[in-house]
């Protein structure tokens, strides 16, 4: 199936504008205290959430980026240079959070299927091998969250799913 045929949100940083809107409605904060909303990036993954270095954005920014805020266990996936393809899920952190720049943000249809099964569907070589067929540019490759809406995976049904995550989360124990 298409995989924008399983979720209900496939979106990226860009969706809430052009450029120069983006630059003219989100400014970035160091200082957390000041802050209304945290911005997860790549970089925030590798750094394991640590504040150290964090980026923040205010109330009107974040009310801004809505198309691209996030919620506890949705997928992020590194669109854009050599850390293309990286996946995690997004942490709960107290305080509130939207996508930064150069990822995708993939929320599940329930009907269909879940976030956790996609998450380990995308840290599997298959679907490892599925993102790496999207990438395109030699200097800097990249994907568009179009490519990734389009991407056909395989979805078992429900059950098998579960059955899959379950066998996942015990591996990781």
């Amino acid at each position: 199936m298409k995989l924008e045929n399983i979720t209900n949100v496939i979106t990226d940083y860009v969706a809430n504008g052009s450029f120069k809107s983006l630059n003219d409605n989100v400014k970035y904060l160091k200082d957390k205290n000041i802050a209304y909303a945290r911005l997860i990036r790549l970089t925030d993954f590798n750094n394991n959430f640590s504040e150290d270095n964090a980026i923040y954005i205010s109330e009107h920014s974040f009310n801004y980026l809505k198309k691209s805020n996030l919620e506890n266990g949705d997928i992020i996936i590194s669109n854009v240079g050599s850390n293309i393809g990286t996946v995690f899920k997004c942490p709960k952190l107290s305080i509130k959070m939207t996508l930064g720049p150069n990822a995708v943000l993939i929320r599940a249809n329930p009907l269909f299927t879940s976030n956790n099964y996609l998450y380990y569907l995308f840290l599997s070589k298959y679907g490892q091998d599925k993102l790496a067929s999207l990438a395109s540019g030699s200097a800097m490759p990249k994907f568009t969250k179009t490519d990734l809406r389009n991407l056909e995976v395989t979805v078992h049904d429900l059950e098998i799913q579960q059955h899959i995550v379950n066998i996942q989360v015990r591996c990781k124990l």
